[in-house]
């Protein structure tokens, strides 16, 4: 089933099953990037008592090979991975044998096979549980974004974000997001943008439609932003770099998301509901600070129909240094992206990453499978692509075998960490790339010994 909007100017909204049970796989399969409420759910509906355990499990090394490629980076463009690929797929498919013929030949063929068959097989509980009682909801929903659209004129707006990131977007291709539904009222959701296509789930109760609505705006923010042109690219770097101040690293860390959270959050919320949105804009008290110091600078740049230009960057950091000035302080506790391998599994991988996201920044936490050859031959080039690895083991036994592969200058210190009785191993780097083995017995135990990093300025 794929629904579609009517509203079809610059964006299509798109309702399709095959992405809500698509997503919900990812979810119960413990992929750390999904709803944690979505989880929840269905552990309170007895979804894992009613599972196959070996389907679970092949469920799981089938997320595990779309979760192990990570991205390239390519100027400001992200190379879209295995994930990003069978979610885009998702999205357009017509049922869930579309969705196969559109898939096959992305993943290994026996384990793609073997996952559209646990697909097949947790269909009629996702059908009967989620689905059914969500589609109603789901269409009044769109029928609000499709208001917001044209209450926005988002025709014209797309247009001015474009001037406004200086982006070759072209004029004649749409955006479409993939809805998927996440019931209840209150919790976790999610969003991800993936070039001309988005993913958002939605709570079906959802009250607050001009915020959700805003978040859709601030992840297209995301992709009209990875189309600037190689000019731009170069003249925000020289800008940002030639201000001089001891805050334009933590800003450039944070740029991009600090300006779709602006935008969406703060600038499209304004405009539809008359006021500025009080609650959170965005769950980090690094980009949350900062996306609403510039608001004024944002809003005043979207209105006039500007390009982001030098004086931009100087009045925004002359604003962070006296509104937030503890931020300088925050680039120390700052990773680009963490590759996560736990162990912990009584620790659901959304709550895993939850815990990590109350004590590290990151632009994103991601979580592997298992300790293998494979991803131990990477780690250098993860490191190197500045991709922070966290490794959570019940013994550090399991570690041993990472010493083969470390860098030589690292190595002395990761010897001493194997003979020594601490739990903890972390060695970050002046680029702020690091390492950090974690040898706990449970969830309790990871977080003590988080509470002791804090002491370190590497952590929140």
């Amino acid at each position: 089933m794929l629904v579609l909007s009517a509203f079809a100017k610059n964006i299509e909204y798109k309702i399709s099953y095959p992405h809500g049970l698509f997503k919900f796989a990812l979810t119960v399969g413990g992929s750390s990037h999904e709803s944690q409420t979505l989880y929840k759910l269905a552990d309170e509906k007895k979804f894992f008592s009613s599972i196959d355990q070996n389907d679970l499990k092949d469920l799981q090394e089938a997320i595990y090979f779309l979760e192990k490629s990570y991205p390239v980076e390519i100027g400001n463009n992200i190379s879209q991975n295995l994930m990003d690929l069978y979610t885009i797929r998702s999205i357009q498919s017509i049922d869930l044998n579309d969705f196969f013929e559109r898939a096959i030949g992305i993943l290994p063929l026996q384990i793609e096979k073997r996952f559209f068959d646990i697909l097949k097989k947790i269909e009629p509980f996702y059908k009967k549980e989620i689905w059914n009682s969500s589609m109603s909801p789901l269409l009044s929903i769109r029928r609000s974004f499709d208001r917001s659209s044209e209450e926005l004129n988002l025709e014209q707006f797309f247009n001015t974000m474009k001037i406004f990131y200086g982006s070759v977007w072209p004029s004649s291709q749409k955006f479409y997001v993939g809805l998927h539904p996440i019931p209840g009222k209150d919790g976790h959701t999610t969003a991800q943008s993936i070039g001309i296509v988005e993913s958002v789930g939605l709570l079906t109760q959802e009250t607050d439609l001009h915020g959700r609505f805003g978040v859709i705006i601030h992840e297209m923010a995301h992709s009209i932003y990875r189309e600037q042109t190689v000019e731009t690219i170069e003249n925000w770097k020289t800008w940002l770099e030639s201000t001089n101040s001891k805050y334009t690293r933590v800003f450039k860390a944070n740029v991009n998301e600090a300006i779709a959270t602006a935008i969406g959050n703060g600038y499209v919320y304004e405009k539809l509901s008359g006021i500025i949105d009080m609650t959170p804009w965005y769950n980090d008290d690094v980009i949350e600070p900062i996306a609403r110091t510039i608001y004024p600078l944002v809003k005043e740049y979207l209105n006039q129909n500007k390009a982001v230009d030098l004086q931009f960057f100087k009045k925004s950091l002359a604003k962070i240094e006296k509104e937030v000035p503890f931020i300088d302080k925050a680039y120390s506790s700052y990773f680009k992206q963490i590759a996560v391998v736990s162990e912990l599994k009584d620790t659901t991988p959304p709550k895993l990453r939850s815990i990590l996201r109350q004590n590290f920044h990151s632009n994103s936490i991601y979580g592997h499978g298992s300790i293998s050859k494979e991803f131990l031959k990477n780690i250098t080039k993860y490191k190197n692509e500045a991709h922070s690895l966290m490794l959570i083991s019940k013994g550090k036994s399991s570690f041993k075998k990472m010493n083969s592969f470390l860098e030589k200058k690292d190595k002395i210190k990761f010897q001493k960490y194997l003979k020594n009785k601490e739990k903890t191993f972390s060695l970050v780097d002046a680029k702020g790339n690091g390492y950090f083995f974690f040898a706990v017995k449970n969830e309790n135990d990871f977080e003590t010994e988080l509470v002791k990093l804090k002491d370190q300025k590497y952590i929140k």
